[in-house]
């Protein structure tokens, strides 16, 4: 993604956490407080930047009524900015357009319309298209089922780093849809996805570990895997989690093992979630 003048996908990172909307009670201190106050200011930014023509301005603009997160949530104004610069083909306004009509957010639901959108960004090379059509291809949803036409699109977004790509890859890799099955490929891109921490790929790539499917079988590894996957998915430890089963075949001190090697990873990768997958 090309830089703007304005990094409204940054700032979703800094705002993101406190609401929009303001009780009456709150209201006469909504004028003073510092968050507010600079979200106005981004608004008015944008606003003036779409009147004097700037197409990436009108497409953050768009999306920020979109989400609500810095702008009002309002799907008519967010329809209005994302089909002007959509005409003007910009990939991510048309990615956000076939996010709408897939969902049907301000617009009747409608998949034919909302695969035309994406199927323009992603020719143009925007990952979050191409990751959409490859996910879409693959469940058959909105389209005929393809698994060809799956892999090409989740290969082109993985390529540029799309981390649900990478484990839809790993997914396709694993169970043999449209390719030859192939544990060790699955692995690879499970583990390029779990390192960016997609919950998902983390358990797919310890359940690899625990079989031994495509890497070495390494309980410890699969521990590690199952315990940072659950942290992203704020889980206790419940009787149906794969770490009980697996602590019956750990001894204690490779199970306190395993629980540190999650720890330490968990303390370096951690990140803030990033916003641009709102898209998604």
């Amino acid at each position: 993604m090309k830089t703007r003048s304005i990094c409204l996908f940054c700032l979703y990172l800094l705002f993101a956490t406190t609401p929009l909307t303001l009780c009456a009670k709150e209201a006469a201190d909504a004028t003073e407080d510092p968050v507010v106050i600079e979200r106005q200011k981004i608004v008015r930014a944008l606003q003036q930047q779409t009147q004097a023509g700037n197409i990436k301005a009108q497409t953050d603009l768009g999306i920020a009524h979109l989400f609500g997160k810095v702008a009002e949530l309002n799907y008519e104004l967010a329809l209005h900015f994302l089909s002007a610069s959509a005409e003007k083909n910009d990939p991510i306004a048309q990615t956000a357009l076939g996010h709408m009509y897939s969902l049907g957010l301000g617009v009747k639901q409608n998949s034919a319309t909302s695969i035309a959108w994406y199927e323009k960004a992603a020719n143009q090379g925007h990952p979050i298209a191409q990751s959409k059509l490859g996910f879409l291809y693959k469940q058959g949803k909105g389209v005929t089922q393809d698994y060809d036409k799956a892999l090409k699109w989740l290969r082109k977004a993985a390529d540029h780093g799309d981390v649900y790509a990478q484990a839809n890859l790993g997914l396709m890799y694993e169970k043999g849809l449209g390719t030859p099955q192939d544990y060790a490929e699955a692995a690879r891109w499970y583990l390029i996805a779990a390192e960016q921490n997609h919950s998902n790929a983390q358990q797919q790539l310890a359940s690899l570990y625990e079989k031994g499917l495509g890497v070495e079988k390494d309980y410890k590894k699969a521990y590690m895997w199952y315990s940072i996957s659950a942290v992203w998915e704020d889980q206790a430890l419940m009787t149906d989690d794969p770490r009980v089963r697996l602590s019956t075949l750990m001894k204690q001190q490779e199970i306190d093992a395993a629980t540190e090697m999650a720890t330490e990873y968990w303390m370096k990768h951690y990140k803030v979630a990033d916003e641009t997958q709102d898209l998604h």
